[in-house]
């Protein structure tokens, strides 16, 4: 990250963006480093806090359910072809080989395209 942009692998594609200020300021404030914030961070460990979290907001009786990472991209992925109805942008926008894999992962959520 320098100047707010970024850029990182996802899926073996490279990505890049612009991280917003309210964002870098919360790295700073937290100790990450502006350059590589998440070097030492591992998907595993992301995803296993992320369910540890969950769990005890939904003991706490705040959210109704656990989440992981992957049910928030199933979270956006209904909602956005709600909103769109359109099954190419969707594509895109979650990186499958084609319209069909997408297809076939809407069908996976009871959705039908």
């Amino acid at each position: 990250c320098k100047d707010g942009t970024y850029t990182g692998e996802s899926k073996g594609k490279p990505i890049q963006g612009v991280f917003p200020s309210e964002t870098l300021n919360l790295l700073k404030n937290h100790g990450r480093s502006g350059i590589r914030p998440f070097q030492d961070v591992s998907e595993s460990r992301v995803r296993v806090a992320m369910l540890q979290l969950t769990r005890r907001l939904h003991e706490a009786g705040v959210i109704e359910a656990e989440y992981s990472p992957h049910s928030l991209r199933h979270f956006f992925a209904v909602e956005d072809y709600r909103t769109h109805k359109d099954i190419y942008r969707l594509r895109v926008l979650l990186d499958h080989a084609g319209v069909q894999v997408t297809e076939n992962y809407l069908r996976s959520l009871g959705i039908e395209p």
